[in-house]
């Protein structure tokens, strides 16, 4: 029986040689009208950081995970306002053969390691109630001489300070402060009484004996923060890519704020002046 159109006449071999054919002819024209509109709606879908990973193996995936890298701030603080003296040292009490004044040497006291500079701003992922960032060991403040020693110690939410008595008499560490009140009672030399510190805030500690001791604990909810060394050097690291306040801080000085943005990854040098 013959085809009823004789135009069109069925290549030997059968329907796996029509297909063939098909794919020949195809590939000789170019891309097909379906493959045409396949690759079309593919330029037009958004590209994904997922897509441009295995396009660009190296740089585009090194780029996704540098994204939230770290930065740091290097800088100095100076201080170059007049500092109001502290109050002069005295006793509820004298001891025998001393006057109830500190007749000892006063160490001359170098400001700048009582300066702290921190951070003020929105910090991603962070957790005040973690472990991460607390001192391994108690930080302390010692009572020497009629003396807190260091006069000023910033700490992060959760830590516990440390308050051994080094003079052969006794001291009563106390504060009213909001943050954290308390009172350790009269102890002796060599004993260790302990507060810890769950609030942020400044913590103004004081002696119930001797009138003229003072300390300040500035307490944090993050870790960025830092107290310069003696020639008022500093270093912040890990600090989240952002825009923050730089503060440096003194007791007895107005803050000074300066304006700091951290790319990914980048190292800051800045200066501040109290």
């Amino acid at each position: 029986m013959k085809p009823k159109n004789p135009s069109i006449v069925p290549p030997p071999g059968g329907r796996g040689t029509l297909i063939n054919l098909i794919v020949l002819v195809t590939l000789g024209m170019g891309l097909s009208p379906l493959a045409l509109r396949f690759r079309s709606d593919l330029k037009s879908q958004p590209t994904s950081p997922l897509h441009l990973a295995f396009s660009h193996p190296l740089s585009q995936w090194d780029s996704v995970s540098n994204a939230s890298a770290p930065g740091t701030i290097r800088g100095t603080v100076r201080i170059e306002s007049k500092i109001q003296p502290r109050s002069l040292a005295f006793s509820l009490y004298s001891r025998r053969g001393k006057s109830p004044l500190n007749n000892n040497p006063q160490v001359p006291v170098n400001e700048l390691q009582n300066v702290v500079l921190y951070l003020e701003g929105r910090f991603q992922n962070l957790d005040a109630a973690s472990n991460a960032g607390l001192p391994k060991e108690s930080p302390t403040i010692q009572q020497v001489n009629e003396t807190f020693i260091p006069h000023v110690l910033p700490i992060r939410v959760g830590t516990t300070v440390d308050f051994p008595n080094g003079d052969p008499f006794f001291h009563n560490v106390f504060s009213l402060s909001s943050a954290r009140s308390f009172d350790l009672g009269r102890y002796p030399k060599h004993q260790v009484r302990s507060v810890t510190f769950e609030r942020p805030g400044i913590i103004k500690v004081f002696c119930h004996i001797h009138s003229h001791m003072s300390a300040v604990i500035l307490v944090f909810e993050h870790p960025h923060f830092s107290a310069p060394n003696s020639a008022g050097s500093f270093l912040l690291t890990d600090i989240p890519p952002g825009a923050y306040n730089l503060v440096a801080w003194h007791e007895r000085l107005k803050p000074q704020k300066k304006c700091i943005v951290i790319a990914a990854g980048t190292n800051v040098q800045v200066e501040m002046i109290l």
